[in-house]
């Protein structure tokens, strides 16, 4: 597995959230639909707060992740609140889907490889126990394991190039840190204003290609 840091960094220069998914999700039918439905929300999040120019790739293993490079270093106690509002925010978004309620529990949505590990998977490498790349995706809900063997990521060169290219161009962190701040100080508005662009965003459709959005998979009972 080839993962990398930033040299002499002190600080987070990229924002990650990890969509982890345990063996119940991998199993059934609908297991990745939901984690799409997961992942989109995520995204969503992220724009809301500037981090606009981000990219979805499955770890090579058993989930996603979402990342977007940022302009500046932001400390750990600022992106562990920032988790802890995905986490808010896609608990308060999902619950009354019946996709979550039955399976929700399956998934882990965290920071560890932001905060802890400190060390970020280079996209393509291979992870070290399935041999599969980490691939770039547009959307979670069209993964195919097939498209993470060596042999196509190779036939796939450009189109993976192309959904890489957000994490050529770093975010500012203005934003992220003013939301964060809100959070923090217990402004739960902020979480009923995303909520608000999340089901905007749905209802419309206005970026569904962009964001991975199916609308279709998000009727609930």
């Amino acid at each position: 597995m080839a993962s990398v840091g930033t040299a002499l960094s002190r600080g987070i220069d990229m924002a990650i959230i990890d969509v982890k998914g345990g063996r119940k999700v991998w199993m059934i039918d609908r297991g990745l639909e939901l984690m799409d439905l997961i992942v989109s929300v995520v995204r969503v999040i992220f724009e809301y707060v500037g981090l606009v120019n981000n990219a979805v790739i499955f770890d090579g293993m058993n989930g996603f992740k979402v990342i977007a490079p940022l302009a500046k270093e932001v400390d750990n106690e600022e992106m562990r609140s920032f988790v802890n509002l995905v986490n808010e925010v896609v608990n308060r978004s999902m619950k009354s889907f019946d996709l979550f309620q039955a399976y929700g529990n399956d998934i882990i949505i965290g920071g560890n490889t932001m905060l802890k590990v400190r060390m970020y998977r280079v996209p393509l490498s291979l992870h070290w126990s399935t041999k599969l790349s980490a691939i770039p995706l547009a959307r979670v809900y069209d993964f195919l394991t097939l498209y993470a063997d060596p042999s196509s990521v190779i036939r796939r060169l450009e189109t993976n190039r192309k959904l890489l290219e957000p994490l050529f161009a770093r975010n500012p962190i203005d934003s992220l840190i003013d939301n964060v701040n809100r959070w923090v100080n217990n402004d739960y508005t902020l979480v009923y204003y995303i909520k608000g662009a999340i089901r905007n965003r749905i209802k419309h459709g206005v970026s569904d290609a962009e964001l991975g959005i199916d609308r279709e998979n998000l009727k609930t009972e």
